[in-house]
């Protein structure tokens, strides 16, 4: 484990050894003890991979605003704040979404990428609620009637909640 800090050293240590899928048990592909991954492969893939995605970068006029909405939506917190903006996540986990100042204002056109998010503790229309109490307001974005809903979050950047 060289070359790992020591909170990282610490988790995978911590780290289950395997990840239930379809009912059944995925095995880690790696004995843990002697990679170099700074996550095991048990929270990320089930196969190797030859890079992870650690962050997902969104640009933001209010990059504070943004990560207080996403951190209530998804449960996270905020992990970090500086210079560049604020990042979310899950303390120790492996991925983050990093809202960064930009001086440009706010998007004109619609997101060549977005989040689909699926409720956990609620049914989809109790999570809508929630959503739209947070600041997401419904968006038509030409999906026709569909078994999920397009919002938008506080600078209208697209997202669907889809169905638990």
């Amino acid at each position: 484990m060289a070359g790992l800090r020591a909170r990282d050293q610490r988790s995978l240590l911590k780290a289950p050894l395997s990840v239930q899928n379809n009912g059944g048990s995925a095995h880690v592909l790696s004995d843990l003890l002697h990679h170099s991954w700074q996550y095991p492969s048990a929270m990320c893939y089930h196969v190797h991979v030859e890079n992870r995605i650690v962050s997902l970068v969104v640009d933001a006029a209010d990059a504070e605003l943004l990560a207080q909405f996403w951190a209530g939506a998804l449960g996270w917190q905020v992990v970090n704040r500086g210079g560049y903006g604020v990042s979310i996540g899950v303390d120790g986990g492996p991925f983050e979404i990093d809202f960064r100042f930009v001086p440009d204002g706010p998007k004109l056109t619609k997101n060549r990428l977005h989040l689909d998010v699926k409720p956990v503790h609620r049914d989809q229309a109790a999570e809508l609620g929630r959503l739209l109490a947070l600041g997401a307001r419904q968006v038509d974005v030409g999906q026709g009637a569909q078994s999920w809903f397009v919002l938008a979050d506080p600078e209208g950047n697209e997202f669907c909640l889809c169905r638990p």
